[in-house]
């Protein structure tokens, strides 16, 4: 995978003008040590989004985001790092081409991955238009998808077989750059996994393509396939729509036949997608059959303030919708509405009914509050456990809205409708947002995706004496001398004290930027808060001091907690020579704790 050097990272972040380039997305005002403005991923009418100049860091208070201006660029530009890399070195006046001696020809490489995908796609184009493609134009027809739109989205096929990686090698591609491309089998490399498929052109705002899914034809192996990620293609960042959309925004809210042209629907595929296109609803994405995540919370905020949402009416599209619901409240305060389909899709729809069934039926979308209420009138016949469980269902989504406004009214409706006092309902989400966190609440991730991004970050005095180390680099000597990453009990603290650790090996310094950025996206958000908030910003040096003292005696208690349990256990040891001496050797060392903790008390 490309990267950069720490030392080309630091020179763009030293070089750069963070404000400048942060104003060319939101007008900003100095107040204090800080500039101010709002927020750029969600629409809001008080300033919440800010910037330290000389941390050069951003933070928004109103969706919890913030990091650096790489990690900024990149949810505003929907680019990757590599590519948000690029960008800000240039705004930095930076040749990130002096740093290839070190990461070797990362251009090259990049562009010709996206030049082969791209010619692909031609390709896959062409063999659907021929006579290798009939099967496939057939099932488009049926599905009731236009030329027009196959010619929109550039859709294509690719023959069975071995033929995509034989002709990609009679172009002279390398072993090495197919694989790079995520098309291929890493057990079989001459298996590309669009074989045989109907093909969906996954395209940046640039045109390029980045990937592809699939779409089985004979239902041999899963139904639908994406490319796997590459340093250029974030699938749990992409929505597919998104960037047509945006690059020819004007031309579709001129059409005529555009409906909610400020709104947006996120729905589950690529045919609902298209089919909503069909019908002049133009602003329709769905997310890669992921969930959907901040990432996709963040690119819609900066356009919409309003989305409904079109998932399938089983279990698995009303959890989904739920879930996208919660994350789009909290994390971008956007209108959140819910199209009833019952049980069929868009898809569906467009080929049973026609386009203008499928419009009338978006129409008709209802707020989700009242699509979560409207749900539950039928509760006379339900036990109290379930009936519970329904409410607090209500409850979770009510306790992610920021606005207080809407929270107050919708306490009026909760109450009225299940005749639970006021104070109790307002009790109740007040205990939603305190027992759950951000992530655990709104991502409900598996726990293998919990690990891997650091899970929901317990913010003890662990983290925050690490957060202080941050915020004034030079405590880290003392740091270290006096514990290490094994001895702290928070996993997220190791995982932060880790990377210190290593910033400090490789440059002799801790650089905050670079520690942030290697951080899990949770992590990174809540130390960015802890340091840009001013947690630490009062006496650090004071708080470092606290917590080893703290840390200390935590190791002596837990340290004479054993040693009680071994003296116990040396009954069991029959020769008492041997007995005798650990009792010795241990009595010993507990003298030595209790001096130890008793000097705390003084």
């Amino acid at each position: 995978m490309p990267h950069f050097s720490q030392e080309l990272l630091s020179k763009i972040i030293d070089a750069l003008d963070f404000v400048a380039l942060a104003q060319r997305y939101v007008h900003l005002e100095k107040k204090g040590g800080r500039y101010w403005g709002l927020s750029p991923f969600k629409v809001e009418k008080t300033p919440s989004f800010s910037i330290e100049p000389e941390k050069k860091l951003y933070y928004c208070f109103s969706t919890g985001q913030g990091g650096t201006p790489f990690t900024l660029i990149q949810k505003l530009e929907h680019v990757s790092f590599y590519d948000a890399v690029v960008l800000v070195a240039k705004a930095a006046h930076i040749d990130i081409g002096q740093d290839k001696s070190k990461s070797g020809t990362r251009d090259d490489v990049r562009n010709e991955v996206l030049q082969l995908l791209t010619r692909l796609s031609s390709t896959a184009s062409y063999f659907l238009n021929n006579k290798e493609g009939v099967f496939a134009r057939n099932y488009l027809a049926d599905r009731g998808i236009s030329q027009k739109s196959i010619e929109q989205f550039k859709l294509g096929y690719l023959p069975k077989g071995d033929w995509t990686y034989s002709f990609l090698k009679s172009k002279q591609y390398s072993d090495s750059l197919l694989a790079s491309t995520g098309l291929f089998s890493k057990k079989n490399p001459h298996y590309c996994l669009m074989q045989g498929r109907l093909i969906f052109p996954l395209i940046d705002k640039h045109g390029q393509t980045l990937g592809f899914g699939g779409r089985t034809l004979d239902d041999n192996g899963p139904k639908y396939i994406n490319s796997a990620e590459t340093p250029y293609f974030r699938k749990r960042a992409y929505l597919y729509g998104f960037t047509q959309y945006i690059a020819h925004k004007e031309e579709f809210r001129k059409n005529k036949r555009a409906l909610l042209s400020k709104s947006a629907i996120i729905t589950e595929g690529y045919f609902d997608v298209i089919a909503l296109h069909q019908a002049g609803i133009y602003a329709s994405f769905a997310p890669l059959g992921t969930a959907f995540t901040q990432d996709h919370t963040s690119a819609l905020g900066q356009h919409f303030s309003e989305i409904a949402l079109l998932f399938d009416s089983d279990t698995a599209g009303k959890q989904a919708s739920y879930r996208a619901a919660i994350e789009l409240e909290h994390s971008a305060g956007i209108e959140v509405k819910i199209c009833n389909m019952r049980s069929k899709d868009a898809a569906d729809i467009l080929r049973l009914q026609g386009e203008e069934s499928l419009r009338a039926m978006v129409l008709k979308r209802e707020s989700y509050i009242d699509y979560l209420l409207n749900s539950q009138k039928s509760m006379t016949n339900e036990s109290t456990r379930e009936r519970a469980k329904k409410i607090r269902t209500v409850l979770r989504y009510v306790a992610a809205i920021q606005e207080p406004l809407k929270v107050s009214l919708y306490i009026e409706r909760i109450s009225d409708f299940y005749g639970i006092l006021k104070e109790e309902v307002r009790a109740l989400i007040q205990e939603e947002k305190r027992t759950r966190t951000v992530t655990g609440m709104f991502e409900q991730r598996s726990e293998d995706e919990r690990h891997a991004s650091g899970g929901p970050v317990s913010m003890d005095d662990e983290i925050l004496a690490l957060c202080a180390v941050l915020y004034c680099p030079q405590l880290f000597t003392e740091l270290r001398k006096n514990i290490s990453a094994e001895a702290l009990e928070n996993p997220h603290a190791r995982i932060l004290y880790n990377k210190m650790e290593f910033s400090f090996r490789v440059n002799q310094k801790i650089e905050l930027q670079s520690i942030i950025d290697m951080l899990p996206a949770t992590l990174a958000d809540r130390v960015n808060k802890a340091v840009l908030r001013g947690e630490v910003a009062t006496n650090p040096e004071a708080m470092v001091s606290n917590f080893l003292k703290r840390a200390k005696k935590r190791r002596y208690r837990k340290r004479a907690q054993e040693i009680n349990m071994q003296l116990r256990q040396l009954v069991y040891v029959s020769d008492e020579k041997e007995r005798k001496r650990k009792t010795k050797a241990l009595l010993e060392e507990k003298k030595f704790i209790d001096i130890e903790l008793n000097s705390f008390r003084k």
